[in-house]
């Protein structure tokens, strides 16, 4: 059996409102079970079947109570991901909060 959490990255664990183990934090796109050696293919086949999450609305612009669903974002050759989590609802965009580590605009 699956446990879907492990193939979230910290970035993501963040969104939903969990934590994870500060050593992991380190590489903040790549998917726990990436970090533990889980192969990159099998992570993303994972992803991919992973339909939408449910993430705090607190974290979006404009703030809302109510949850805000994203899509996982593929992974590159590396295992990371491609982009930070979008809202499924482009009225959504993400905050910059201290513990969520965004990529630099480029």
């Amino acid at each position: 059996m699956v446990n879907i959490n492990d193939y979230l990255t910290p970035q993501e664990h963040v969104l939903i409102g969990s934590t994870v183990e500060p050593r992991y934090n380190q590489q903040p796109y790549t998917p726990i079970a990436i970090q533990l050696g889980v192969d990159e293919e099998l992570a993303h086949a994972v992803r991919v079947g992973i339909e939408s999450i449910e993430t705090i609305g607190y974290n979006w612009e404009p703030k809302n109570a109510q949850p805000v669903s994203i899509q996982l974002a593929p992974l590159n050759e590396r295992g990371e991901t491609l982009y930070d989590p979008q809202a499924l609802n482009p009225a959504y965009t993400l905050r910059p909060l201290p513990k969520l580590k965004l990529r630099k605009a480029a």
